[in-house]
């Protein structure tokens, strides 16, 4: 072999030795990014996965209530949320011995189902006639006197107050059921939301002549900010003036909303966390941002089985001292049950044998809610306690 193909070898073997470096450490780059990618996915899908299994309590002990002469109990993977809308009829007084809450409108427990993956609302009557706790400025109650559970927000000294009394009223008619969390928005700030989704939809039913004209019988109109309140809020100049019919209005206009929001989420994300920071100036709730932006989340995967409402006899009475008779509801109790079994996949159980004994199930309940808040707390603790050793086991390896 001479030396001209001599190096003309070399100079081969030289590239393809370099070709095969150069292609090795490109595959192993590559191999490298995909490791790297599937490892972030594997971490991502662990993450969704820890979530899901946070929501879901696979062992957790059931929810009992009592409607009527009966127990029932509930999965507690249910979790019930209850929006108030009030009227405005109080004052903003920061002293709590002038201070009057508004009254309760609107009442919707919104029940969420993690473990079947579904959600379903409850409008409640604001004319529904039950026992209510008369509060002091102190959040004490002095009395209870038989009256409408819209009235139920107009006590206490302050607006959490009155909040607190609006969801144990709710709670206490629904037989002790546990409400997880509330969201209170006075009605007069409906064009906030409205123009937070850019108005929606809806089929005027009623003669709304005497209330707003521009909101036609039998036209489909797209709401100004304006026309929101009055179909909301209008009751007495609006059909047949009954709190029924606007009930119905208010179902309507909740879902062409919720319709927007859904719609608003799916071109941005953040939508109603963003919302929450703009109404926190006009509302009141133990729900934060992160909380309501999980329930949301889970709204939008779930399915939806629809708004439910109680039956039962409307009639006129003296609710309160001034002598004026008012529409009052009074709830069938066999409505109740039917409701809640949809919602919560009520199980029968026993019969009731005394006031006594359901004390002491709301004592053991609350005991129950405390040894898992303990229990979590213990948990904590030890993950502290491990972290602390393991930092203890790096200063001395150091």
């Amino acid at each position: 072999m001479n030396d001209r193909n001599r190096k003309r070898l070399i100079t081969i073997i030289v590239v393809v030795v370099l070709a095969a470096l150069i292609g090795g450490g490109i595959y192993l780059i590559s191999r490298a990014e995909n490791n790297a990618v599937d490892e972030k996915i594997r971490i991502a899908k662990e993450k969704e996965a820890q979530e899901e299994k946070t929501d879901v309590q696979l062992d957790a002990p059931p929810i009992r209530i009592r409607i009527g002469d009966y127990y029932y109990q509930y999965d507690r993977n249910i979790e019930s949320y209850l929006l108030i809308g009030t009227d405005g009829s109080g004052n903003d007084s920061e002293d709590p011995e002038e201070y009057t809450g508004d009254m309760a409108d609107f009442l919707v427990l919104l029940a969420v189902d993690h473990r079947n993956k579904t959600y379903t609302a409850l409008q409640i009557d604001r004319n529904t006639m039950m026992d209510i706790p008369m509060m002091n400025a102190d959040g004490t109650a002095y009395a209870s006197g038989f009256q409408q559970l819209c009235i139920a927000h107009a006590y206490g000294g302050n607006v959490d107050m009155s909040d607190q009394n609006t969801v144990n009223c709710v709670s206490e008619l629904l037989g002790g059921l546990k409400i997880d969390g509330y969201y209170t928005l006075n009605m007069d700030h409906i064009d906030r939301i409205n123009a937070a989704v850019d108005g929606v939809d809806v089929l005027i039913e009623d003669d709304f002549s005497r209330e707003d004209p521009s909101l036609v019988q039998g036209e489909t109109i797209h709401l100004t900010d304006e026309q929101a309140v009055s179909f909301v809020r209008g009751r007495m100049s609006v059909g047949d003036g009954e709190n029924t019919s606007r009930m119905r209005r208010q179902r309507v206009y909740m879902t062409a909303f919720y319709d927007r929001v859904k719609a608003r989420l799916r071109e941005d994300p953040g939508f109603v966390n963003s919302l929450y920071k703009d109404m926190m100036d006009i509302a009141s709730t133990n729900l934060s941002g992160n909380d309501v932006s999980r329930i949301t989340n889970g709204l939008m995967s779930y399915e939806g089985l629809g708004v439910l409402n109680i039956e039962g006899e409307n009639k006129l009475g003296p609710s309160l001292a001034d002598g004026v008779m008012r529409t009052e509801f009074y709830p069938d109790e066999a409505s109740v049950v039917q409701v809640l079994t949809q919602m919560y996949n009520l199980e029968k159980g026993a019969r009731a044998e005394s006031d006594e004994e359901d004390e002491e199930d709301s004592e053991d309940e609350e005991d129950s809610e405390e040894d898992e808040e303990d229990s979590e707390d213990d948990e904590e603790d030890s993950e502290d306690d491990e972290d602390s050793e393991e930092d203890v086991a790096d200063d001395s390896d150091e």
